[in-house]
């Protein structure tokens, strides 16, 4: 592995239903997930992205968000570099939670980790104006159905969303897993940031061993060590 390339390891974070897999799933394949099951612990995959003139190698581990896993999935913020917080915009429950995911964010992952907010599921709002006032209107697969009709599906503004990100410290996107709508752009934004900080000397950056350069998908994660940051 040459000098010049980096390898740093990411997390995802946020309540179940939020399309984090999803989101993994596209970064790897380029190709939406159209059937996904809740992730029961942690998922990975990798992948090779360019940062400038230099290659970077993400590896991605997406946790489980129910609360009966949070024990377990903290022991994957170890050696996490960089972390994205995922709400969906059209659930307001899944944004007030964000407070809790970006605490347990700085309190285990590594000291000034580049942390990004991810508004999820933009995809929704387009569908629903493609259909109108339909009933349903686009809204499969969301637990907020019981709106009245006519309202919009977006529970979470985006001002509000980018003021809270800007508050905290937090880079931020709305994004839709579904079409990759800033998908890659979560991506290569985190791994810029990360790369600028591990130059500056703000990011200790000093994981598991390198590892040669690969993409995909590791079927059988083993502990939270596994897919440290090696620069």
């Amino acid at each position: 592995m040459n000098e010049k390339d980096h390898q740093f390891k990411l997390i995802l974070i946020g309540n179940a239903k939020v399309g984090k897999s999803c989101f993994l799933h596209y970064f790897v394949t380029r190709r939406f997930k159209s059937s996904s099951k809740t992730t029961l612990g942690v998922e990975f995959g990798s992948q090779v992205i360019e940062v400038g003139t230099k290659a970077v190698n993400l590896r991605v581990w997406d946790t489980a968000g129910d609360e009966r896993f949070r024990s377990i999935t903290r022991s994957y913020y170890r050696n996490a570099v960089g972390v994205l917080i995922f709400y969906d915009i059209t659930s307001r429950q899944s944004y007030e939670q964000v407070p809790q995911w970006i605490e347990d964010a700085r309190q285990f992952a590594e000291s000034n980790a580049v942390l990004m907010l991810v508004g999820n599921k933009s995809d929704l709002l387009e569908e629903e104006e493609e259909g109108g006032d339909d009933e349903g209107g686009g809204n499969s697969g969301s637990d907020d159905d019981d709106e009245s009709s006519g309202a919009s599906l977006r529970q979470v503004p985006m001002l509000e969303a980018s003021a809270f990100a800007q508050e905290n410290n937090l880079l931020f996107l709305e994004t839709s897993a579904k079409t990759g709508s800033n998908v890659m752009h979560a991506f290569v934004l985190s791994g810029r940031n990360i790369l600028e900080k591990v130059e500056r000397g703000e990011l200790n950056c000093s994981g598991s061993e390198k590892k040669k350069i690969t993409g995909g998908w590791d079927s059988s994660p083993k502990d939270g060590r596994d897919g440290g940051c090696a620069c």
